[in-house]
């Protein structure tokens, strides 16, 4: 009989001192939270925190009471939603996507203002990350009829370095504002002004109109 309650309470004190482990390591996702602000919290880069947890399809679209499972010790983490198909994150590239995205913008918006720039980057972003389009930055800037500087090749000229940073701009700082599409009014076909007159306007910058 002594022996049992000594193995009881040797495995008490085990499940009470693994119990708060355990507590530390579980986050609930609060209304305003970000993978940002989660990530530094715990002590994690935001690209950690992602690829340890790629079903999320979208890093600015969480959930207040989703639970998120960080391990401090070797910097992974895990979340409790289901794992799915999911497509690229947008907030992590690889140095080939970042290089072609840098000479879509470069043909596409190589004169127009720095913040120009910026967002014809984000409107590919926001296609990855749209239902309507393909899934990867290569897909969505292949995709056949879709950018101008494809279809006529003026995607293969040398990117510089402010497209770079546009591009690094567009994806540090990474928001979703719905643009999908952009239009030079004054380089553009009638009928195509006609049907993106039909889109609402998100913004304008320098020559190009966004449109979502």
């Amino acid at each position: 009989m002594k022996r049992l309650i000594l193995l009881l309470t040797v495995a008490a004190s085990l499940f009470v001192s693994a119990s708060p482990s355990f507590a530390e390591n579980l986050y609930t996702v609060k209304a305003g939270d970000t993978m940002s602000q989660i990530a530094s919290e715990f002590h994690l880069t935001l690209q950690e925190l992602l690829a340890a947890n790629p079903q999320i399809e979208n890093a600015n679209l969480i959930h207040p009471g989703e639970s998120i499972h960080i391990n401090k010790e070797n910097g992974q983490a895990s979340s409790s939603k289901k794992v799915g198909v999911s497509k690229q994150s947008s907030s992590i590239i690889s140095s080939a996507d970042r290089d072609l995205l840098a000479r879509l913008v470069h043909a596409e918006a190589g004169g127009e203002p720095f913040a120009g720039q910026v967002e014809v980057a984000n409107v590919v972003l926001n296609r990855v990350d749209s239902n309507q389009f393909p899934n990867s930055i290569p897909e969505v800037i292949n995709q056949p009829g879709q950018f101008q500087a494809v279809s006529d090749g003026a995607i293969s000229q040398e990117p510089d370095s402010t497209n770079y940073k546009a591009v690094d701009e567009a994806i540090n700082n990474r928001h979703n504002d719905g643009s999908l599409y952009y239009y030079n009014p004054a380089l553009s076909t009638p009928a195509n002004c006609d049907w993106f007159a039909t889109l609402p306007t998100v913004t304008i910058i320098g020559h190009h109109i966004f449109k979502k």
